[in-house]
């Protein structure tokens, strides 16, 4: 249904699996093509969010002035007559690419690709400090070298398609100054890097002595001829500057999950076919592993456990090769641990727990310190994996191990233990994860003892029959979802029941704190619970002994539709069973998965 020569628009929601810790919401726009036949397509994109493409790492961003069909001359030439060109061009062969560095980047990387420089007089040469090509490349690419003339040259023999003079281009720091200038650019099929940095021990093109400044760069490119694409990649996203660049993805996250968080989650969903007790969705691991196997040439589908090697096809490893990695299910030589923890580092940089570019520092390591970001950390590792006279060396081995499972443990300066989830981001905001109540269904069934040996006191009965009539929603006392009891067993005397009902996900994820009234008789307490309520852990819990009430959130439980679970434990200690509680909403919001009543499961001592 796309048009040529025209806009075609579309209007997508936000999907709460798109959030990331940072808040802002993230998706990938691809635009694909049969393999087969030859040729290009050039489009534009625009969107009412931030637009950015073209970082080293993952992808380069081509540009083409097209001159393919008779409308395109129209345009290019207004007084082509059919026959004779004209004398007006409108077309300059002026470009602008433009990316945004933060504060204190120390380095600053530009590869340009196929610039097709060179003419008959003026020749491409050898650029001194680019060897062979990225790793990235497309298979068609050239190792770097002299390439004398462009094919087809640049400044085009053909007058319709010529702009002079030859094509180069210069880099303006934030202020609209020219720091560098490249006045030979790559030539045919090949891709060049230009560095400028202020590091000490490489041979930059342009040494800056200090860090960068922080703002936004431009690219400027002049005397590139119609119908020569040209390719660029910076290792900063390329953006928009106009309708805002944004941060880099996930930058401000710094939340890795452990090897068990993995393990765990992806045996569950994926094996297990479990929703309830999870902390991922199957679409959070399905995204995670595609991009994965789109930047990693290790986690793709056909992974060899024993002897790995690069696989040129990027097809996301299946759920089972996935899980057998994380369980170890190959057994647990030194390969095996590396194949472990690294696939769940990669994890947590494609779900956004830990950006690309966080600043990694390890010591105490087998094999020796590392200091790098964390794309350099996983590259590291891969390459040693995937080498086998590196792999050999248990030495090399041990250390991918470490330093992936030191980073998976948030743990960056002092050795983690292997499995060793008390590393691990703390999200929760009200306790410890050690101090967090159990899960529902293994919460205790009365009254905490007393200090004192007591006789043990039976176990309470529990069952269904208490309704309550809800009113979603009421300003009394507050607004809120109300559950007034009518019926069943009077929740009392050290009794308790449980309360149910779904938000919006997004809305959810925004909550820091809930109000909640509780009533037996006439005695009325409210309470103020401080959790993340999208935590499956839960906060709150059973009631001191000078207490005669307590509230506890038992967690959150993910439904896969863009909707939470929300379950409540409401104890009542006192001898007047329970009138109602309230549960306080956010603004304009109403409590889902209700009817007029509601059936509880009581317990009572």
């Amino acid at each position: 249904t796309m048009l040529n020569n025209a806009w075609w628009e579309t209007t997508i929601n936000n999907d709460v699996s798109a959030k990331a810790p940072n808040g802002h919401y993230y998706y990938r726009l691809e635009a694909v093509r049969p393999a087969e036949g030859k040729g290009w397509q050039a489009f534009k994109v625009r969107a009412t969010g931030y637009v950015m493409t073209g970082q080293k790492e993952e992808w380069s961003v081509g540009m083409v002035g097209a001159l393919a069909s008779i409308n395109d001359i129209k345009i290019v030439y207004p007084e082509f007559s059919g026959t004779q060109l004209g004398s007006t061009m409108t077309y300059n062969g002026d470009w602008q690419a433009y990316f945004y560095i933060p504060s204190n980047v120390q380095r600053l990387e530009i590869w340009d690709g196929d610039f097709d420089r060179g003419t008959s007089a003026i020749l491409d040469t050898d650029d001194p400090n680019t060897e062979g090509k990225p790793d990235w490349a497309a298979i068609s690419a050239v190792n770097e070298r002299a390439g004398g003339a462009g094919i087809p040259n640049d400044d085009n023999p053909l007058p319709a398609f010529r702009v002079s003079p030859s094509v180069t281009y210069e880099v303006l720091d934030p202020l609209g100054q020219p720091i560098y200038v490249n006045n030979d650019p790559s030539g045919t099929e090949e891709w060049e890097r230009y560095i400028i940095s202020a590091e000490s021990g490489e041979n930059p093109d342009y040494p800056t002595g200090n860090a960068l400044k922080a703002g936004m760069y431009t690219i400027h490119i002049t005397g590139l001829d119609l119908g020569n694409t040209v390719w660029l990649a910076v290792n900063y996203p390329i953006c928009d500057p106009n309708g805002g660049c944004p941060p880099p993805p996930w930058s401000e996250a710094l939340c890795p999950r452990t090897i068990g968080y993995w393990k765990n989650n992806v045996k569950k969903i994926y094996i297990d076919n479990k929703t309830k007790g999870v902390q991922e969705t199957k679409d959070s691991l399905d995204t995670g592993l595609r991009y994965v196997s789109l930047t990693s040439k290790l986690y793709r589908s056909g992974l060899d456990v024993n002897n790995p090697s690069a696989i040129d096809s990027p097809t996301p490893l299946t759920p089972e090769e996935a899980s057998a990695i994380l369980q170890k299910a190959n057994g647990n030589s030194m390969l095996d641990r590396a194949l472990q923890q690294n696939l769940a580092t990669w994890m947590n940089l494609a779900t956004g727990k830990i950006g690309a570019n966080a600043q990694i520092e390890i010591t105490g390591i087998t094999g020796g310190d590392f200091s790098g970001t964390m794309m350099e950390a996983l590259r590291w590792a891969e390459d040693v994996i995937l080498d086998p006279a590196k792999r050999s060396d248990p030495v090399l081995l041990e250390r991918a191990k470490d330093i992936a499972d030191m980073i998976n443990n948030n743990a960056l300066t002092t050795d983690a233990t292997e499995n060793n989830d008390s590393g691990a981001c703390n999200t929760d905001k009200s306790a410890p994860k050690d101090k967090q109540p159990p899960s529902h269904d293994k919460l205790p069934k009365g009254p905490r003892p007393n200090a004192d040996p007591v006789t043990p006191a039976p176990e309470p009965v529990c069952k269904a029959g208490n309704t309550y009539s809800v009113e979603n929603t009421t300003n009394n006392p507050f607004y809120s979802v109300k559950f007034n009891f009518t019926s069943g067993t009077e929740v009392k005397g050290g009794g308790y029941d449980t309360f149910e009902y779904t938000l919006p996900a997004d809305v959810v994820q925004a909550m820091t704190s809930m109000r909640v009234e509780v009533k037996a008789a006439t005695d009325s307490r409210t309470y103020d619970l401080v959790c993340d309520f999208a935590n499956p852990l839960g906060c709150g819990g059973e009631p001191a002994s000078d207490e005669l009430y307590a509230v506890s959130f038992n967690g959150a439980t993910d439904n896969g539709d863009g909707t939470y679970t929300l379950t409540f434990t409401v104890y009542v200690k006192g001898s007047h069973g329970l009138s109602h509680v309230s549960f306080g909403l956010p603004e304009g919001q109403t409590a889902g998965g209700l009817n007029g009543n509601y059936t509880s499961e009581a317990c009572t001592p």
